[in-house]
């Protein structure tokens, strides 16, 4: 297995799981999946999948990243914010609350124990 970087952990498991939450809870919310596709920029097929979990399963997030993705979809329901700053603050939020690390640990299973490399680059 190659060790992915931040970067690639972040564009390849993390943006899909923020859309796989923003997904759901729009869902939830009673929104089509076709305006759910619209809004995150993504077909159709991929919304589906998103909310059937076929979809960026890989990752799950703690509590407070979810508490803060539900606080991004009102934002966006409410048209005080786009899908794309939001995504971006999300992502930062990761980085910043060092949660890239154990999110990298279980996608890297060769990272070791003590790794800290996003936090002392400050990646995003």
């Amino acid at each position: 297995m190659t060790t992915r970087m931040p970067q690639e952990i972040e564009v390849w498991y993390i943006i899909p799981a923020i859309r796989r939450e923003i997904s759901n809870i729009m869902h939830e919310k009673g929104i089509k999946q076709t305006e759910i596709a619209k809004i995150l920029g993504v077909t159709k097929a991929a919304v589906s999948q998103y909310i059937s979990s076929r979809r960026a399963s890989e990752v799950e997030f703690n509590t407070e990243i979810k508490d803060e993705i539900r606080i991004s979809v009102q934002q966006i329901l409410d048209k005080k914010s786009s899908a794309f700053s939001e995504i971006q603050r999300i992502c930062k939020l990761i980085v910043d609350t060092n949660q890239i690390c154990s999110i990298s640990k279980k996608i890297n299973k060769k990272t070791p124990p003590n790794c800290a490399d996003c936090i002392h680059n400050k990646m995003v």
